[in-house]
Formats: C-alpha cells, structure tokens, sequence
C-alpha cells in the first residue's frame, strides 16, 4: 500500500530514487494509462485505444504496451524501456501531485504540492537519483519531476474536454483486432474504442473549424493513425518468441 508524504528538504533531504524501469518496479504491463497532450508524441510507439468505464461513462487513453496483461514488449531488464517516447505516467516515479490547505493573506486556498511515496522500493537512502542537493535545493532530477508532474495535470484537465468533444462529434467507436503472432499464436483485443477515421475525414465546417482551433483534430488524427504500431507490437513478440526458442535450444 502506498504511504504518500510531502515532498520536504528537511525530512527528505537524503532521499535516493532508482530511476531504471524494471518489473519489480511495476512496468510489465500490457497497457498504460496517457493522457491527451502525450497522444500526438505516444502515437509513434504504440497503438493507442480508448476504454470506456461501463459504470460512469468515461473513457481513458490507454498506450498499449503488450498483447497480454501483464506483458511490456518495450521493457528490457537490462535495457530499460526501448522506445523514444516513454509515458509520463513511468517517468513520474514514485512522485504524485497533491493539495494542501495554505493561508495566503489571511485566506485559506489548496495548493498543489509534489507527494512521494516513501514506500516505494524505488526510493531510498544510498541508490539513484538524489532528490536534494546538499544544502537543501533542487536536483536537477527534481526539476524535471516537477515539470513531468505539471505535464500529468495539464493532460488530466484536457483529457475530459477531449473525449466530450469526440462524443459530440461521434468519432468513438468500438473495435475488435484479431493479431496472428504465428500460426500457433492468435490475441483478440476487444472492449476498446478508437477514432472513426472515416467519421473524421468527412467532418467539415464549424465541427472541422472546432477541433482544429482547439488542437483535437491533430490528436484524433495522431490516435486513429496509431493503430498501425500493432504490427510493431507483432513484430516485438515474435522476435521475444525466436529469442527464447533459441535460448532453450542452446541451454
């Protein structure tokens, strides 16, 4: 369970974070979670789906990172993560935005403060990246958490504006993609939605007017194109399956 703090130069001012990817940190994962200002960057990596949440109607961008559960084709425990684009979700660590109730001025207001989990078998004393420089300042590695965190909030806020807008204009559908791996391997992905590339195409006037002055007409186009890295997510697996066949052979 994740026992979150507020980030402080005093009681963390010797604070330590492995920076590496690794499943033990928790990235052998099949899906991601982005958000919309990372669609048009995460778009030349992975195929990007959408899931509706069947209780309240919402939808999340997911990065698709394997062809099963808990699979990351982009992971390589010596390696580290293999793609030019990594999410922000990974880069952000064991780091999370919160709110703390402050006086300014005699008025009481939320302020955004940065979380860490002190818990997380990232952060420690002795390995990584140090969070604090030695007389209290920031590391550059928290200056650039702090940017990634105020990325994540910028792209949360968009994100539900994003899909109204999808939904007014009927760009959602939901799709189904059978992937043959080879002729003993078949996966089924189903329960996504994805842009309706024609629906799209045909949009014209105040609707195209819209989407393109509000920067969504880039992102749809960056999403529905991104169905393409499937056959990268293809070609991932089976260089893994030819990989440890040969392991196996030469054992």
């Amino acid at each position: 369970m994740a026992n979150h703090k507020i980030l402080n130069n005093i009681e963390h001012k010797d604070l330590k974070v492995m920076t590496h990817c690794s499943a033990q940190f928790g990235h052998n994962v099949g899906a991601i979670h982005i958000f919309a200002n990372e669609i048009t960057r995460a778009q030349c990596e992975y195929p990007i789906l959408f899931l509706k949440n069947e209780k309240d109607g919402n939808f999340q961008c997911l990065a698709i990172l394997g062809l099963h559960h808990e699979e990351n084709l982009f992971l390589d425990e010596k390696q580290g993560w293999r793609a030019s684009y990594v999410p922000n979700i990974v880069k952000k660590g064991p780091f999370s935005i919160g709110f703390q109730n402050q006086n300014s001025d005699g008025n009481e207001e939320q302020k955004a403060v940065i979380l860490i989990d002190v818990d997380d078998p990232r952060v420690n004393n002795t390995r990584g990246q140090s969070v604090f420089m030695e007389f209290g300042g920031n590391t550059p590695y928290l200056e650039s958490i702090q940017n990634i965190l105020a990325e994540l909030d910028k792209g949360a806020k968009l994100s539900a504006p994003m899909f109204a807008a999808f939904n007014d204009l009927d760009l959602l559908e939901p799709c189904v993609f059978d992937i043959k791996i080879n002729d003993e391997n078949m996966v089924k992905f189903e329960g996504y939605h994805t842009i309706n590339v024609e629906r799209l195409s045909q949009l014209e006037g105040k609707d195209l007017e819209f989407l393109n002055k509000s920067g969504l007409l880039s992102i749809a186009f960056a999403a529905a194109t991104s169905i393409n890295n499937i056959d990268k997510l293809v070609k991932l697996k089976r260089l893994q399956l030819s990989t440890r066949a040969n392991a196996k052979a030469n054992a």
